[in-house]
């Protein structure tokens, strides 16, 4: 009877602890999934795509950011 009850207990303080742990590791609002509106574009620079609206656009290509603009501009 003792062997069970020493099961018993352990398997409890491991329920326990992995919701503990689940608990305190929630994902914060800025790893979540980002929702958008419209298409997804590709830059021109790094390939990374981004949505539409947040590309920077210049020449008929987009770009991810300012910075790979600049440096294509470079090229």
């Amino acid at each position: 009877m003792g062997l069970i009850r020493l099961l018993t207990f352990i398997a409890v303080i491991a329920i326990i602890y992995f919701l503990i742990k689940r608990w305190l590791n929630k994902p914060s609002p800025e790893n979540r999934r980002v929702e958008h509106d419209g298409n997804m574009v590709r830059c021109a620079q790094c390939g990374t795509f981004v949505p539409d609206q947040q590309a920077v656009h210049a020449e008929g290509k987009a770009y991810c950011s300012q910075a790979h603009l600049e440096l294509s501009r470079r090229s």
